[in-house]
């Protein structure tokens, strides 16, 4: 029988905490963040070494828009399916997360290149709806439903309630659980979404929003009503009410877009306006290439606070806030003696950023012993619970071992690792601290 010395058996783990400093750098995560335009006509062959290059710029994201306005009275042929297929295939393959646009028009005239007949619209969607199901895990928002200039769903004649309840339909067969359609207007989002059990039933809803002109002047060119008084349901309302709306209802899917420049506000509006707005918006992601002049200004004015966020410019804060970002706040560590002894950990983690991480993402504590063995144990605790402004522990238990801790995060559709917002050497994990027999 072995006999184990008496001053080892009072002998216990501790965990000596590495200090948790948030970070003001970019974080190079998935479904957020700036994001950069590449447009395509349908009837014109992809040639995929043009944009070889875009697979190394720091964008996890890009707005895939694909003009199909050459068969607006014609169906696809299996010819352009394969284009498109090509188009998508390449995006997927360099690792961006895809925002969708397809539409007849990209340089504002739908009505010239939209079909005469409300059918052809619907039978383009049928048609394309092989390749949104083939690459739903890789979009994550497909925007507007073909119509309107720029695909933006205003200036066509297929905007009343009942065709965009049917095109809505079409396209909500082709999402993923991991997907999402946007809707140009919250008034268009209630219009599909008419129905009384459906009205505030945000957290089973796949359709958000995108608003291609936030700041563009007090209603967002029309996004919103100038005048307080509409209460019906499917109306256009005031700026105050529909942004109520967007804070409630993007708690549960995205919303993004452009920014305008709008010469009579944007001087006037201060960066702590310009920054709440965007986070009563729950703002996911912003196109880093328009409006120029309300991008230049941005990134000409300077954010004002107590903490080290104070001097960074305006662009560079709202780009690394835009979507989650998630800062570990504090990590204690229990350790329970005995026959079979364990470590219990809790990690406190907030989301700073504008809106919350739209897909489930698992979170580990890790511990590499000082054989270089890797020992981890999940967290009970999913990261797209957590809110903007929210702090949530999560909790795990595993059998103590002295070594380093980390923290590690990914995204489970894809394993793509999600980084915290702490200072840390390196990038898609953080130090946490050292596990050691005292």
């Amino acid at each position: 029988m072995k006999i184990v010395p008496h001053s080892f058996m009072k002998k216990k783990y501790k965990f000596h905490n590495e200090a948790l400093i948030e970070s003001v750098e970019e974080l190079p995560n998935p479904a957020r963040g700036w994001y950069r335009i590449y447009t395509f006509c349908a009837e014109e062959q992809f040639d995929c070494e043009e944009y070889k290059k875009c697979a190394y710029d720091e964008d996890m994201l890009a707005l895939v828009f694909i003009d199909i306005g050459a068969y607006r009275e014609k169906s696809l042929d299996e010819e352009v399916l394969a284009n498109i297929d090509a188009i998508l295939g390449f995006f997927t393959g360099i690792k961006k997360d895809i925002i969708l646009r397809i539409a007849y028009d990209h340089k504002g005239k739908a009505p010239e290149r939209e079909p005469f007949f409300f059918s052809y619209v619907t039978d383009h969607i049928t048609q394309l709806s092989g390749l949104l199901i083939k690459y739903a895990r890789h979009i994550y928002v497909y925007q507007g439903m073909l119509i309107g200039n720029w695909g933006e769903m205003h200036t066509s004649r297929f905007l009343s309630n009942f065709k965009m309840r049917k095109l809505s339909a079409l396209l909500y067969k082709c999402l993923g659980r991991e997907s999402f359609l946007a809707v140009r207007k919250p008034s268009q989002w209630r219009a599909i979404n008419f129905d009384k059990d459906k009205r505030e039933n945000f957290s089973e809803n796949r359709i958000g929003l995108f608003d291609d002109a936030v700041f563009g002047s007090a209603t967002h060119l029309g996004t919103f009503s100038g005048s307080k008084k509409s209460n019906e349901w499917t109306d256009s309302w005031g700026i105050e009410k529909e942004l109520e709306f967007e804070g409630k209802l993007c708690r549960y899917v995205p919303n993004g877009g452009e920014v305008l420049y709008d010469e009579a506000l944007a001087e006037k509006r201060k960066p702590v306006e310009t920054v709440n707005r965007l986070r009563l918006m729950n703002i996911s992601y912003l196109n880093r290439g328009y409006d120029k002049r309300q991008l230049d200004l941005w990134k000409n004015t300077f954010w004002e606070s107590v903490d080290n966020w104070s001097g960074i410019n305006m662009y560079d804060y709202i780009g690394r806030h835009m979507g989650y970002r998630f800062c570990v706040r504090n990590v204690i560590m229990k350790y329970i003696k005995g026959k079979n002894p364990v470590c219990i950990w809790k990690v406190s983690i907030e989301n700073v950023g504008f809106a919350r991480c739209y897909h489930e993402a698992h979170i580990w504590i890790e511990c590499v012993d000082e054989n270089n063995k890797m020992h981890s144990s999940m967290l009970n605790l999913n990261l797209n619970r957590i809110l903007p402004g929210e702090t949530l522990t999560g909790e795990c238990n595993f059998v103590p071992v002295s070594g380093d801790i980390y923290l590690y995060a990914e995204r489970k559709k894809d394993k793509t690792p999600i980084c915290f917002a702490n200072v840390t050497k390196q990038k898609q994990r953080i130090f946490l601290g050292r596990l050691s027999l005292q």
